[in-house]
């Protein structure tokens, strides 16, 4: 219990504006419910600490998410299909498997 309430914290801490990173690999080994804390965490971060340059990409993701009312379940399992079939991304970051997600759900934004 200790050590979920540990990851718990490490997932959700701000100070001194730290983030945790996760390889996929290290995240693909957390228990079902943390993978998908994990992800909603970064998908607040993607949607609401966005530079002026990002916002439009931003917003174009939020309002998919919330368009298609795609939950954090279903970004884990798109997560886990691409990464089978593209084991190249085993080692990168967990975002960058959850960026080739969304784009899959949501396609790209059209520049403006």
């Amino acid at each position: 219990m200790a050590r979920v309430i540990f990851i718990l914290l490490a997932l959700t801490a701000t100070a001194h504006a730290q983030a945790v990173v996760f390889t996929f690999d290290q995240w693909a080994r957390l228990s079902p419910g943390l993978q998908e804390i994990y992800i909603s965490g970064a998908l607040d971060a993607v949607f609401t600490i966005a530079v002026p340059a990002q916002a439009g990409t931003a917003k174009f993701y939020n309002d998919c998410v919330v368009k298609k009312q795609i939950k954090a379940h279903d970004i884990v399992q798109e997560m886990q299909v691409i990464v089978r079939s593209r084991p190249e991304l085993y080692p990168k970051p967990a975002t960058a498997v959850l960026s080739q997600s969304l784009i899959k759900l949501c396609g790209t934004p059209n520049p403006e």
